[in-house]
């Protein structure tokens, strides 16, 4: 099964959607090659253009070789900044509160609960008419029970494992 990166979401994939960015989603500069850029930004961002989405192979040689561009992510900081295609993790963000609306099932993997901080994700979740289940190691069980009382959710549900569990248990839904 292909994997899709929101925010078209497409029934014949595995929708995914990174709301902070990831290693594997790069500025796309068409051919144009930036180096030797060093220290802060001025602006809202660095490089404002559409992004691509590469392999975990592509995104370390990435990693490794370039000196000016970094991956489309959000900062970890209290009002995240996105220097490199901002609009990209806008749009993830935006399709994101959309689809959840909606959803039946909503899948969880990996990511820690920082609902004080984060309101973006776990208001909009809280909200949702849907089942929740949520993937994670047994430490992030204690904050996962604080999260589910404070929203009072009934149908919201922890699951000890990562993504190769997750997707398993997924597969089931489809």
């Amino acid at each position: 099964m292909s994997i899709c990166y929101g925010p078209t979401v497409r029934e014949s994939c595995f929708n995914l959607f990174k709301l902070h960015g990831s290693t594997n989603f790069w500025p796309d500069l068409m051919g144009v090659e930036i180096k030797g850029l060093d220290g802060e930004q001025p602006g809202k961002a660095a490089i404002v253009t559409q992004g691509k989405v590469v392999n975990r192979i592509e995104a370390l040689r990435l990693c490794q070789t370039e000196d000016s561009i970094n991956p489309i992510m959000s900062y970890y900081a209290k009002g995240k900044r996105v220097d490199f295609s901002p609009a990209e993790v806008a749009a993830q963000q935006g399709g994101w509160a959309q689809e959840i609306k909606e959803a039946q099932n909503i899948f969880i993997i990996g990511v820690f609960i920082n609902y004080e901080v984060d309101t973006h994700i776990w208001e909009n979740l809280s909200l949702c008419r849907g089942n929740i289940h949520y993937f994670g190691g047994k430490d992030d069980k204690t904050y996962f029970d604080k999260w589910k009382d404070n929203i009072k959710k009934e149908n919201i549900y922890f699951h000890e494992g990562y993504f190769d569990l997750a997707v398993e248990f997924i597969t089931k839904y489809r």
